[in-house]
């Protein structure tokens, strides 16, 4: 259903060019880096060997999309408003694929964050919790959610045309089931991203404090050299430890950075408060940001993965290393040798 929202308001010059400028730099930045990503798994069948790799292309998918069409759209759009003006088709399937690709990405986030707290706070278990039909499951999920959504809306909800943009009618459903889309779709994601992250990191510290307290006593017995050797491994789980906080919390940030501002101007925007067009642009901009961002952080958790990008770029060439493990995922790594227990960040 479509209905449109006709009125006077116009942007200035200034306001066109610098929007469009911004948009037009998320577009090129989110094609180019998810594009690089994809090519990387093309290239390289041992990246696709690795489960969490495969969530990482399923998400390099979902923003490539989202920049290829639902932005290039908005982009269109900032520059020539009466494309949409009336209303019709185009108003009415840029409006949801915009929402349905952005709450696909957001659940593969999720999705990255449970294969993670799994593989690295329960290796000995993961390879029988994950098998095969969970992970089809695992992947096809988000997809399936986006794709309902998009039919369920399409269906029972109004995409009208309000200033400058085609967003869905909430105002014409009650309060509760507004505030219930934004929990499904952006607080729960948060709450479980949070909740996982600070998990999986009390569980590895407390996997290496064990190690570390049994490799005291076998070096409080043993000689210089054994115990030169525990102190090392104990710093190098010190620094895994380390890195992990930190990718958690950019994780964290990053989702409340992106999301945050587009929450806060929209529920008063719902409420009756009264924005500039440049202010609610600005924050979807920033839920737009999040289509370059996510390729950045989940390549920087995988040195193959980086490795294979920087070689379909061409800056450098490296090696392949026949015995590297970026074939295998993180459970056998840790079985195999707990004390690399995270792989993925290095």
């Amino acid at each position: 259903m479509n209905r449109t929202n006709n009125d006077t308001i116009t942007r200035s010059s200034l306001e066109i060019i610098s929007l469009s400028v911004s948009l037009a730099i998320i577009v090129a930045l989110s094609l180019f880096g998810n594009f690089l990503l994809i090519l990387a798994f093309i290239r390289n069948g041992r990246l696709r060997a690795s489960f969490a790799n495969k969530l990482i292309m399923s998400l390099a998918m979902a923003d490539f999309l989202t920049a290829a069409f639902p932005l290039t759209y908005q982009l269109a759009t900032v520059i020539n408003n009466d494309i949409i003006r009336n209303g019709g088709f185009l108003c009415t399937v840029g409006g949801l694929t915009s929402y349905s690709f952005f709450f696909t990405s957001v659940f593969t986030l999720v999705m990255l964050s449970v294969d993670r707290f799994l593989a690295l706070g329960f290796p000995l278990r993961y390879n029988r919790w994950m098998n095969p039909k969970t992970k089809v499951v695992i992947i096809a999920y988000p997809w399936i959610h986006g794709a309902l959504f998009f039919i369920l809306c399409a269906a029972t909800l109004e995409v009208t045309y309000q200033p400058f943009d085609c967003s869905l009618s909430w105002s014409t459903r009650p309060l509760a089931f507004t505030l219930s889309i934004m929990m499904i779709h952006v607080g729960f994601p948060l709450c479980i991203l949070i909740a996982l992250n600070t998990w999986t990191q009390i569980l590895v510290r407390a996997q290496n404090r064990r190690i570390m307290d049994y490799d005291s006593s076998e070096g409080a017995r043993g000689n210089s050299i054994f115990r030169n050797r525990t102190q090392q491994a104990q710093n190098r789980r010190a620094n895994i430890e380390f890195k992990l906080a930190k990718v958690s919390v950019v994780i964290i940030f990053v989702f409340l950075a992106c999301w945050t501002p587009y929450v806060v101007t929209r529920t008063l925007s719902f409420v009756g408060a009264s924005l500039s067009s440049g202010i609610k642009s600005a924050a979807a901009w920033c839920v737009h940001a999040s289509s370059f961002v996510n390729p950045i952080i989940y390549s920087s958790l995988r040195a193959d993965l980086r490795k294979e990008m920087f070689r379909v770029f061409g800056i450098c060439k490296w090696k392949t290393d026949k015995s590297g493990s970026s074939g295998q995922n993180d459970s056998s790594v840790a079985t195999r040798n707990i004390s690399s227990v995270l792989p993925r960040i290095e």
